[in-house]
């Protein structure tokens, strides 16, 4: 039993360990911005926005999968195409972000 213990307790340490050095970067989005559904390898990398465009709400759709430009935090997270693959970029409004666009 104190074996089993010790292994558990080695394991959530290196766990933990492994944790610590991971940082997020990149754009976060709420969960239900995209189609939980997605099948992200068929297809090519289309946006409805043509690239980056702040004024309008856009959406990125690679196969099945869809991702819409939202607000976060203040921020707009403004979806695009890199090639054939979906990319997203955090742009902080000059006055404010409402709807997926800079107003």
């Amino acid at each position: 039993m104190k074996k089993l213990l010790a292994i558990s307790l080695i394991v959530l340490a290196l766990v933990l360990i492994g944790c610590k050095n991971k940082s997020i970067t990149g754009g976060a989005v709420a969960v239900d911005k995209i189609d939980p559904a997605a099948d992200q390898s068929t297809g090519t990398c289309k946006d409805s926005d043509q690239g980056i465009d702040t004024d309008i709400k856009g959406v990125v759709t690679v196969g099945d999968a869809k991702y819409y430009d939202t607000c976060l935090g203040g921020l707009l997270v403004e979806y695009y195409c890199d090639g054939d693959n979906q990319a997203n970029q955090n742009i902080r409004c000059e006055n404010e972000c409402d709807g997926g666009k800079c107003i």
